[in-house]
This record gives structure tokens, C-alpha cells and sequence, in this order.
């Protein structure tokens, strides 16, 4: 499956979807590395901002300016800080005090709508326990069933 724009993923079975998507999360691997370094090359030779064109390729180059806590803290009185400033739960102060596997914790977590998709190399207990048939399938139909 080297042409990855070509391919119809409902149309692959979960074996192939699964190589399919492993394939993809390499390549995007390789190429935000590449990326990185075309970024990092055009950032050093930029000098000023604005767009350049290339072809039908266009950059535009800024510099954006961004909230800043220490100039803030220099310039504001007391008053004007408390005005901006925002208390919040904090989930890993939470997990610190309370344990990450404390009953506590725990009944704080309340499940995604979505699943988390991450692809990496298979090992080689995987392999293992996928060819004795002990691995869930994640594309079986869900048979929770509500009370």
C-alpha cells in the first residue's frame, strides 16, 4: 500500500486498516521531521515578515506577539493582576494528592467520546498472544448492554 492516496479505507479489512494506518503514522513521522528541518532553515534565514511566493507555493512569514506573565506582573498593580488572573482544577495537581490509582481519582476520570487512535511497531509478545487469538479485536461490535 505505498500509494496511500488511492486507497479506500472502507473498503480494508481491520488487518489491512490497521497496516494501512501503521504505514501513514511512519511516513508523518518522517515528514514532520522534514518539515521541522524546512521550518527551522526558514526560520533562520528569515529576515522580515510577509509573504513570499513560490510557484503555487506561498509562506508567509510573522511574528506573532503572544500574552507575557513577567511583563504583565512588571506593569500591572495588584487590582489589574486579580482582574486577569484564573483559578482552576487542575488534573495533575489532582492525580499528585489523591494517587493516580486512588479510588478518588478514579471516579474523577470520566471516559472520552472518542477512541484514541495510536499506531506503533508490534511486539513481539503482541504477535504472540494475536496468533493464540487472546487479543480483543477492536472492531468486534460492542456487546455492553444497558441497564
Amino acid at each position: 500500500m505505498s500509494d496511500f492516496q488511492d486507497v479506500d479505507v472502507s473498503a480494508l479489512s481491520a488487518e489491512q486498516l490497521i497496516k494501512h494506518g501503521y504505514y501513514l503514522h511512519v511516513r508523518a513521522a518522517e515528514l514532520k521531521k522534514k518539515q521541522k528541518e524546512v521550518s527551522d532553515e526558514i526560520n533562520r534565514r528569515g529576515k522580515q515578515t510577509g509573504t513570499r511566493l513560490a510557484g503555487n507555493a506561498s509562506l508567509n512569514l510573522s511574528r506573532p506577539k503572544r500574552f507575557s506573565e513577567e511583563l504583565a506582573l512588571a506593569k500591572l498593580n495588584k487590582t489589574q493582576q486579580r482582574k486577569i488572573t484564573v483559578t482552576k482544577l487542575d488534573s495533575t495537581k489532582a492525580k499528585e494528592e489523591f494517587g493516580e490509582d486512588s479510588a478518588l481519582y478514579q471516579s474523577l476520570l470520566a471516559p472520552a467520546e472518542n477512541f484514541t487512535v495510536k499506531f506503533s511497531a508490534a511486539t513481539t509478545k503482541q504477535k504472540v498472544l494475536d496468533a493464540d487469538g487472546e487479543l480483543d479485536d477492536p472492531f468486534a461490535e460492542n456487546e455492553e448492554t444497558e441497564d
